[in-house]
């Protein structure tokens, strides 16, 4: 069955890159006709990154039970035309949409290096940066988005003179932890290390990478999974953010 659903998947990929070659289509973001991302709509992504882990529920600092907030960086709010920008390039609707987050990760990463520096004391450590993990579904289908956004963002965080090493080491047996509730991803014991993983791998400062945080509760399952084996989670980073009612992050 997995070998048959890969088959139909690599032909959906197939179908939608020929299609994508011999129809123009509009941008992605607002549909302007015949451009891949519209002037405006590219502006979008070139904005400085954003702190916004305050208006998360489960990376914000806490004083009961008393708990560190996660830093994370985001470069637009998860709305309008970053939303449809980021479903388009996930679902694989516009595979044409890969190199254009290809460099806004490798600009992402660049952005955040100078962060990053400020927040490691003493020598500088090498920095680990692990990808979100993606369900069985989305890995058997070829579908790992944000393992290549993590890959860019660690070839941005380089440039800035971090030693950087990029693995996708973090699991989930089943479903995705997006198909979650928030409580439940929050308890959820779905998050585990790859098998083969050599957990001493990880004792260094480690940042985290995803395509949207909301609630934050994916990336809280990642941070506690990997301190458990000893890693200094650093921070976080993402395209998009979800703005909280009333945002004063995203006005």
């Amino acid at each position: 069955m997995r070998v048959l659903s890969a088959l139909v998947a690599t032909c959906r990929d197939v179908g939608s890159d020929l299609t994508s070659l011999l129809l123009p289509l509009g941008c992605a973001g607002c549909g302007t006709w015949d451009v891949v991302v519209c002037r405006r709509c590219r502006g979008l992504w070139q904005q400085r990154p954003r702190r916004c882990e305050s208006e998360t529920v489960y990376l914000a600092a806490q004083d009961h039970p008393a708990r560190p907030g996660l830093p994370v960086w985001a470069l637009a709010p998860y709305r309008g035309g970053p939303r449809r920008m980021v479903l388009s390039w996930k679902g694989r609707s516009r595979t044409d949409l890969r190199p254009f987050f290809a460099a806004v990760g490798y600009g992402l990463g660049v952005a955040v290096g100078g962060e990053l520096t400020r927040l490691l004391t003493g020598p500088a450590p090498p920095v680990l940066v692990l990808p979100a993990p993606s369900g069985w579904r989305r890995r058997l289908r070829r579908q790992l988005v944000v393992a290549d956004l993590a890959r860019a963002v660690g070839a941005g965080l380089g440039s800035t003179g971090h030693r950087v090493d990029v693995q996708d080491v973090l699991r989930t047996p089943d479903a995705s932890l997006h198909r979650l509730g928030a409580s439940a991803r929050r308890t959820s014991r779905r998050v585990r290390l790859a098998r083969r993983t050599d957990p001493r791998s990880l004792r260094t400062a480690v940042v985290l990478v995803d395509d949207v945080v909301t609630t934050g509760a994916t990336l809280a399952a990642c941070r506690t999974l990997l301190r458990e084996h000893g890693a200094n989670v650093a921070g976080a980073v993402v395209l998009a953010a979800t703005p909280g009612p009333g945002s004063a992050t995203w006005q």
